[in-house]
């Protein structure tokens, strides 16, 4: 079967899962990185750590996609689904493999999601959570909307509440 050109052209064009955390890292993790590699006790690998989890969270959350060729398939590279990023699957960033779910995939790369989302409609927990937002935080002094999203991810990174 034949591969599909759009998926063929951004697997070609992304970048291997071993070395996509770094990639994907912002300038200011970059450089704790590698000032932390610099003094030679091994403490860059906990960044190293943490900017993987990162990439799985956004992998996970559909910031980020994934491609790969899955194991005993012909039809060339595929979209691998958010979901083959839970705890549940075994990423190696070393073989750049994801495996989960009664599947492989080999030659995993990564990409930034490059099409725009179409415009949706509102549903209907978005104007509640807005107004709560607007209640709860907007104002109060108490907190900002950066530690919602701090929040947000974290919840989304260790399953927990806060």
């Amino acid at each position: 079967m034949a591969p599909n050109k759009r998926f063929l052209a951004a697997w070609e064009d992304g970048v291997t899962l071993g070395s996509a955390w770094w990639v994907f890292a912002d300038e200011w993790n970059k450089k704790r990185f590698r000032d932390r590699q610099l003094d030679g006790h091994g403490s860059h690998l906990a960044i190293q750590r943490g900017l993987e989890i990162d990439l799985i969270a956004r992998l996970e959350d559909g910031q980020l996609k994934a491609y790969g060729i899955e194991e005993g398939s012909d039809v060339g590279p595929v979209l691998i689904a958010g979901y083959y990023f839970s705890k549940t699957c075994k990423i190696d960033y070393q073989d750049d493999t994801v495996t989960g779910l009664g599947k492989k995939f080999y030659e995993v790369r990564i990409q930034r999601q490059r099409e725009p989302l179409p415009e949706q409609q509102p549903s209907e927990l978005e104007p509640g959570l807005i107004s709560l937002i607007r209640k709860n935080f907007l104002g109060s002094g108490n907190e900002s909307i950066w530690m919602i999203d701090c929040r947000a991810r974290k919840r989304r990174l260790t399953g927990r509440m806060i």
